[in-house]
């Protein structure tokens, strides 16, 4: 069997900041003399056994001092004998002198490290704060200068303190008023996660839960999916009635082949009379370079209106209907549809039905919901029917349809029925006499369109004469062309409208007819054909005379040409142009406007403006923030000060590169570096202000976000994960700094938050100071053993990564945010598991894990530290190592432990508080560094199952355990073992840390009186020695012996 090559003989666990400096090198640790009171009494009371005593007349000897010094009788309540209470007082100030001794290591050091070496104690360093201040209404911007001083209160020498600007303050009106957030699924690009208040605790308003007040600044996946698509305002959409249908054809410039698509995939709705009216797709399809949707309404939903602001809300800059198409989540969708720029859109409307019609003859106004006399009541060639309608004749017409009924037609032909109205052989008429012209107001003109007689016309567009024409699909028979049948009741003819005939938009529509009329109108006269009321008096006269009394071969009345349930169908085709090269006359003068969808707005979007269209918004970031100013005036300087979660970024990712832009015209244009005057965040790692020079470009005017709001945008392309949850984002952030004087010296390294309010001199500019937070950045003087540690590590490594002491001691000085740090040699792991490898000779890998205490790690159980301060770390060390070694600076690999097990809690102990409460104390337990901070990650560890047991069974709610599986699941790449249950989880690499997987297994046994209780349901379990009752015993490890 092969051995693990990766088991690098390293089985050191690094340095951390407890063992940085061994108790054996402090300059206390061993004392010149390190007797204590009681120990020197004891000295003496031995000693006194040797000094003799004399009396004074002589010189012979009688005793000693023993007797006399009687340590023991020394009283703490004063009722000391005078020479013991002497003595004791001695002993006090000898105390002084032996401290003093004692300090002769440190002050030796002192003086060769500060005398002799030159190297000195670094400064007292003032704190930071950041500061709030608003501007006086009656001023719209105001400066202050550096030297403007803030109150701070008074220290404990009854000092006034203050802190001074660090710099030149520009401040206005400007306030954050809203703050909206997209996140963008880099795996599936159609999901867009909408915030549309992104500093709440579910983008919409929620309490945010976190302990810090911090929430995502891009959100998350648990939020709700943006709204995007697109929408088209046309007048074409002006259908008010009967059957609807909308066909959009989407023309792209590239072939992109066959898309699959579904109805489901498209939301569509139409600005209606109350609100937006949903519409039904019926069929979508996607071939080649042409996405066609169809969209049918039926005559009982409300009619389609031009849009209104104040119904429909949103922001659309038009007077005209609006469609809305939005885009339903689908794998994929969104990169399918956008793949490729838009050409054009071709849009066709019908509408079949349409009954809300302005009718009239030549005697006058009809009423279209009662019978009709079509061309009076004596119909006579030149006869004329009008049909108005502003709805139909506003439009670009491409055909038109009448439908209508005659009432009373004859049984028969008109011939029979008019066979004695003639005099002689011929017939009086048939039907094929009666024949009608249909004409078309134009500019007050009548257009005729002959029968069966195609005209060529010619009509410019775009500068290019272009053949059309006019022309009647129908026959232009009134009754139909079979004389010898009975006429139809129903009459239905489509007509071509001539092409030269312009839509108009904006018609002025007359609901009568008259000669002021321009447009609105067509026109059907009766062109041959009699219905004989002025003959039928001749030939009624004529039957009497000759004596015809039989009524059967009497004139029949004249038919009068009555119609009744007239409706219009009509279709309309327009294109919108979007290719490249539109003109500035052709964008001033379009009527048809095409928008993008964003999520919280929409902009206008055309081939003059920004060059290639696309169907959906692109979106090319990953994370998005927008921040809305009120109040703003342009140009200004802006300050904001992003108060972040320090350490909630995950350390997975690189650095996200933050790309700031501004809102102008619906568009972003990204602010030049120059204008970017100031950035202490790091890319919002860490908090500080970013200043912004804001140019008198910006508008506030705008539809993709609010209007009336001056925009500003954070955003990342990639690595979103890798920035910071935000706490507050605040307008006019200015930062002070603790202004130190001959006699004022901070006390404090920091002063809590509130503290300042006011300025030390008064400026009515000034409406108010805010101290949010309290100050950051201030150290106290470095201390005697910071010192020591310091010069002492310096004079080791010399500033030389040399060593694997050199190196951990070099990033522990270096970076506080580092607890511990391993140095492996003849090592390669650039972070990807599966090239770790243990024998790389020149290689050298550090293994850095952050201070747990002072951050604010994303995953508990496998605390890593940002990949940007690793980074830093390698730069650092990069440049005081050798040349020839290849450094790599990585966070630990993580080999999870997960348990599997049964357990029967003690009676009184109930499940939904302490299995809980278990799996706690075992996460605890395999990752003890969660409940402790202090705790020292051990690298290269092993843990055996039955340590496991056995700690587990400590605790006083557990009566026992049983059926015990351990796992160990390890990145890929290395040995996967996941599925063997272990006796010993041993990790495979010397840069591994074991840890606890989120969740384990554990089931709850309620009784385990014997065989064939189901909650035994374990097989295959070895004889362990279990804890029941309190009592070690020998079972069966499933308690069913």
């Amino acid at each position: 069997m092969s051995s693990n090559c990766n088991k690098n003989n390293a089985p050191r666990n690094g340095t951390n900041r407890l063992n940085r400096l061994p108790k054996a090198l402090d300059a206390s640790f061993v004392a010149i003399d390190e007797r204590d009171k009681n120990s020197l009494c004891q000295f003496c009371d031995k000693l006194a056994a040797y000094i003799n005593y004399y009396y004074y007349d002589g010189l012979e000897k009688k005793s000693n001092w023993q007797s006399v010094f009687d340590i023991n009788s020394i009283k703490e309540d004063g009722t000391s004998e005078p020479h013991l209470a002497l003595f004791d007082a001695f002993l006090e100030l000898y105390a002084i002198a032996q401290k003093d001794l004692n300090e002769f290591t440190g002050k030796h050091l002192d003086y060769f490290f500060e005398t002799v070496l030159g190297f000195e104690k670094k400064a007292a360093q003032p704190d930071k704060v950041y500061l709030i201040i608003e501007l006086a209404k009656h001023i719209t911007q105001y400066i202050l200068n550096d030297k403007t001083e803030f109150k701070a209160g008074k220290n404990s020498k009854k000092q006034e303190q203050f802190y001074q600007l660090l710099s030149d303050f520009s401040f206005s009106h400007a306030q954050v008023a809203s703050i909206h957030s997209i996140l963008v699924d880099q795996t599936e690009k159609t999901k867009i996660y909408a915030s549309p208040i992104a500093n709440s605790g579910d983008g919409k308003g929620a309490e945010i839960t976190n302990q810090d007040g911090s929430w995502d600044i891009f959100g998350n996946t648990s939020r709700d999916l943006a709204n995007i698509g697109f929408a088209i305002s046309s007048p074409l959409f002006r259908m008010s009635e009967g059957l609807r249908n909308i066909t959009l054809q989407i023309v792209y410039n590239v072939n992109m082949g066959a898309i699959p698509l579904t109805p489901s995939n498209f939301k569509v709705s139409i600005s209606a009379e109350k609100a937006w009216l949903n519409l039904g797709v019926t069929s979508v399809g996607f071939t080649n370079n042409q996405l066609k949707i169809v969209i049918d309404a039926d005559a009982s939903q409300p009619k389609f209106v031009d849009y209104n602001q104040k119904i429909h809300l949103n922001d659309f800059r038009t007077s005209l209907p609006v469609l809305r198409v939005e885009i339903v989540s689908a794998p994929n969708l969104y990169s399918l549809l956008n793949g490729a720029a838009v050409n054009q859109i071709n849009i066709n409307t019908a509408v079949t039905g349409v009954k809300n019609l302005s009718v009239q003859n030549n005697l006058g106004k009809l009423d279209p919901a009662k019978p009709m006399e079509i061309f009076g009541a004596t119909p006579t060639v030149g006869s004329n029917f009008y049909i108005g309608s502003k709805e139909i004749f506003q439009q670009k017409l491409a055909s038109l349809k009448l439908n209508f009924e005659f009432l009373g037609l004859p049984a028969t032909n008109f011939a029979d029925y008019y066979k004695y109205y003639a005099d002689g052989t011929n017939a009086y008429v048939n039907n094929t006499d009666f024949k009608i012209k249909l004409s078309y107001l134009s500019q007050r003109s009548w257009i005729d369109t002959e029968e069966s007689i195609t005209i060529p016309i010619t009509e410019t567009i775009n500068g290019v004469s272009t053949p059309g024409f006019m022309y009647i699909l129908g026959n232009g028979y009134l009754f139909g062309d079979d004389d010898t049948v009975a006429p139809a009741s129903g009459f239905s003819s489509s007509f071509g409208i001539p092409s030269s005939i312009k839509a108009n938009y904006n018609l002025d529509f007359n609901e009568t007819y008259n000669l002021d009329a321009a447009d609105g109108y067509v026109k059907l006269q009766l062109i041959s054909g009699k219905f004989g009321q002025t003959d039928f008096p001749i030939a009624f006269s004529r039957a009497v005379i000759n004596k015809r009394t039989d009524n059967a071969n009497l004139p029949n009345a004249p038919y009068l040409p009555v119609i009744t349930n007239l409706t219009i169908d009509y279709t309309c085709s327009e294109t919108i142009a979007l290719g490249v090269g539109a003109t500035q006359s052709a964008y001033h003068n379009r009527i048809h406007q095409f928008y993008n969808l964003a999520p919280f707005g929409q902009a206008e979007v055309h081939p003059y403006t920004h060059g290639t269209v696309y169907l959906l918004p692109q979106q090319d970031n990953e994370g998005e923030l927008y921040i809305g100013l009120t109040n703003a005036v342009v140009p200004q300087n802006l300050s904001l000060l992003f108060k972040v979660s320090e350490g909630s970024a995950n350390p997975d990712f690189d650095k996200a590169v933050i790309k700031w832009a501004y809102l102008q015209h619906n568009r972003w244009v990204e602010f030049e570096k120059i204008n970017i005057l100031r950035e202490q965040t790091n890319g919002l790692l860490t908090t500080g202000i970013v200043t912004l020079n804001i140019p008198k470009t910006v508008n506030t005017d705008n539809t993709l976000l609010a209007n009336g709001l001056l925009w500003i945008r954070a955003a990342v392309t990639t690595n979103a994960a890798a920035l910071c949850d935000i706490i507050s984002i605040t307008a006019q952030a200015a930062e002070a700094q603790f202004a130190v004087y001959d006699d004022v010296v901070p006390e404090n390294i920091a002063i809590g938050a509130g503290v300042i309010s006011k300025l030390k001199s008064a400026d009515n500019a000034v409406k108010k100071v805010t101290q949010p937070y309290s100050s950051f950045d201030g150290k106290a003087i470095e201390s005697a053993n910071d010192y020591h540690l310091r010069v002492s590590e310096i004079l080791r490594h010399k500033r030389r990564a040399i060593t694997l002491w050199d190196y951990e001691h070099l990033i522990l000085a270096q970076f506080p945010e580092v607890y511990t740090t391993k140095c492996i040699n003849h090592t390669f792991y650039n972070g990807n598991v599966s090239s770790y490898n243990a024998l790389s000779p020149g290689e050298v890998t550090i293994i850095a894990v952050p201070d747990i205490a002072i951050s604010n790690a994303p995953n508990p159980l496998q605390p890593k530290v940002a990949k940007n301060t690793l980074g830093q770390i390698k730069t650092y060390l990069s440049k005081n190592n050798s040349a020839f070694a290849k450094l790599n600076v990585q966070n630990p690999i993580f080999e999870e432990i997960k348990l599997h097990f049964h357990v029967k809690l003690r009676e009184g102990y109930e499940e939904n508080i302490y299995l809980p409460q278990l799996k706690t104390q075992l996460k605890a337990l395999l990752a003890p560094w969660t409940s402790n901070a202090a705790t020292q990650m051990e690298f290269g560890g092993k843990i055996e199952k039955s340590t496991i047991i056995y700690q587990l069974e400590k605790l006083a709610y557990v009566d026992y355990i049983t059926c015990v599986k351990m796992y160990l699941f390890r990145p890929a790449g290395l040995e996967d073992i996941s599925a063997k249950d272990l006796e010993t989880a041993e990790t495979a690499t010397a840069a591994s840390i074991l840890t606890a997987y989120p969740d384990h297994s554990i089931v709850n046994i309620n009784d385990i009186a014997g065989i064939g209780n189901p909650d035994c349901d374990c097989v295959d379990c070895d004889d362990n020695t279990i804890d029941v009752k309190g009592d070690f015993v020998p079972i069966n490890e499933c308690g069913c012996n």
